[in-house]
């Protein structure tokens, strides 16, 4: 009963601590897509993007072509279609749609440059954005670079091209012109393309629906105005355009005209804090959500051997180790990416051991804590990255957080990682083992037993020993002969519930029960630990 009341209690307070803090957590919905190369499948190497009807946009790079889903996933069109002879498409990024349902995708081109009739026809190779039609027809390119505006260089790269026609022609390749840039679009359908991909010119393009520049602002640095080595962007429905300041740590803000407005959030993993933030979306509920590198690692590896316990006598080895429950504390949240590779780097090596043993019959020596290490290595318990998505409105402040978890021992769902978010409140994580991409809603703080690592364990040993002893007299038989018993059984229960990565509960339950020949009494020992 009292365990009942302790779990209960623990269940209130996390709760009270989920709402506090604002979190809220995924929910699946469906999933869908795949391994293939149009009519739904896809490559590793894809964009989202979605409409104003919540259809789902897929820009696959990889295989060249441009799908458009329903919201369920289903396949609706791709370009080009399955058999086309030509296409457009040299290298699909970024892809977006404007209110109208039109779609538009970042890629490589070659643009013609304004020649005189009796002048070898001169092209450009430059980024560019595609706009097709709600129903994918193809229905124009618009270039981003111009021969007048490229930076001064000693020399550019010209290669000799034939046209379509059959004419001799010279194609000019600039530095960077097949890097990747990022669009999104406002209310108005004018197009917005973040260009951060060279050193030291970074800057915003807008565009008119029909394809007229109409305003560049913004530039690399650490000031108003200014941003460094940006990953995405959005536009708001209040037309203000908003970056995700990857180079420093923030969240910068411009108007629809290009004017400064704000920047906000600094660096680190708490409230109001980013790191390297690389995704941005704003959604229909005048929220920005941001996608950061701010992530937990919860691993317990497992015990060195059997747990020896004798009557009242601590464990030889402990399951917890010394930390046990894995309080994070906000701004000292763990780097994922050094556990990760740690464990990955040392589970390799352990492996080409085994190699080297059975294949060149080679002895490779081992400290004992380093082959401790590496069998608790290969007996993890559990070992689970959790994620979180920052909530801010579009002045600035801080809502809360969207967590979610991915369990890296997980045969199927070890290795899910975000994707995108759409303005409807759908969050995306991308399988990256099958290709396909599971859609979540987001929910509110709920107590779910499935987030539970229960951990138990029990074992029963018997073991006889004969005792001989002779006094080497004249007589030839033993003068000792007795024989005496030992049973013992162990018990040990591991329960551990992650609220958030920087807050779970931890209950441990450990039993061991001893007893020698018949004697009445059996010594017990045991432990009970609740740690929050």
């Amino acid at each position: 009963m009292k365990r009942v009341i302790v779990w209960i209690g623990v269940g209130l307070w996390l709760l009270a601590v989920g709402e506090s803090r604002a979190v809220n957590f995924l929910e699946r919905e469906l999933e869908f897509g795949g391994k293939g190369a149009g009519e739904g499948g896809f490559s590793d190497q894809i964009v989202l993007g979605f409409d104003a009807q919540g259809n789902i946009l897929v820009s696959d790079a990889k295989n060249r072509l441009v799908q458009k889903l329903d919201p369920n996933g289903r396949f609706l069109w791709q370009y080009p279609a399955a058999g086309a002879e030509s296409s457009v498409l040299m290298q699909p990024g970024d892809i977006a749609a404007d209110p109208a349902g039109n779609v538009y995708v970042a890629d490589t081109t070659i643009t013609p440059v304004p020649r005189n009739e009796d002048e070898t026809p001169l092209y450009l190779y430059t980024p560019c954005v595609h706009k097709f039609s709600p129903s994918g027809e193809f229905l124009t390119t618009i270039p981003i670079d111009s021969l007048e505006a490229l930076p001064s260089a000693p020399a550019t790269p010209v290669r000799e091209l034939i046209t379509p026609e059959g004419t001799y022609a010279l194609g000019i390749q600039p530095s960077g012109y097949d890097r990747a840039v990022q669009i999104a679009l406002d209310p108005q359908g004018n197009l917005f393309v973040l260009d951060a991909e060279r050193p030291g010119r970074q800057r915003i393009l807008k565009y008119s629906p029909e394809g007229e520049r109409l305003a560049v602002f913004g530039r690399y640095g650490s000031g108003d105005g200014a941003f460094d080595t940006p990953e995405d962007f959005t536009v708001a429905p209040n037309g203000h355009v908003y970056i995700a300041d990857t180079g420093n740590h923030r969240i910068v803000e411009f108007d629809n005209d290009g004017a400064f407005v704000r920047a906000f959030a600094s660096q680190g993993y708490g409230k109001n804090e980013l790191t390297k933030p690389s995704f941005i979306v704003a959604t229909r509920e005048g929220e920005l959500w941001v996608s950061d590198e701010t992530k937990a690692v919860r691993r317990q590896l497992g015990p060195l051997g059997p747990i020896a316990l004798g009557a009242g006598a601590a464990p030889q080895w402990s399951v917890v180790g010394d930390e046990g429950l894995r309080i994070l504390p906000r701004g000292s949240a763990l780097d994922p990416l050094s556990e990760t590779e740690a464990l990955a780097l040392r589970l390799y090596r352990l492996e080409e051991l085994f190699l080297l043993d059975e294949e060149e019959e080679e002895q490779e020596a081992l400290t004992d804590e380093a082959l401790k290490q590496a069998f608790r290595i290969r007996n993890t318990l559990y070992h689970k990255t959790i994620h979180r998505i920052a909530r801010f409105d579009t002045e600035g402040n801080y809502r809360g957080e969207i967590s979610y978890r991915v369990d890296q021992l997980d045969e199927r769902r070890h290795d899910l990682r975000f994707l995108a978010a759409d303005p409807l409140g759908h969050v995306y994580l991308l399988d990256a083992s099958e290709l396909t991409v599971l859609k979540h809603r987001v929910v509110g703080f709920t107590l779910r037993p499935s987030e539970v690592d229960a951990i138990s364990s029990s074992r029963f040993s018997s073991q006889t020993n004969n005792y001989l002893e002779d006094y080497e007299d004249i007589d030839q038989l033993p003068d000792i002969d007795s024989e005496e018993t030992l049973t013992r059984a162990h018990s040990r229960a591991i329960f551990n519930w992650d609220l958030t990565r920087n807050w779970s509960a931890y209950l441990e339950e450990a039993y061991v029960f001893s007893g020698r020949d018949g004697d009445q009494e059996y010594p017990r020992s045991g432990r009970e630990q609740l740690r929050v």
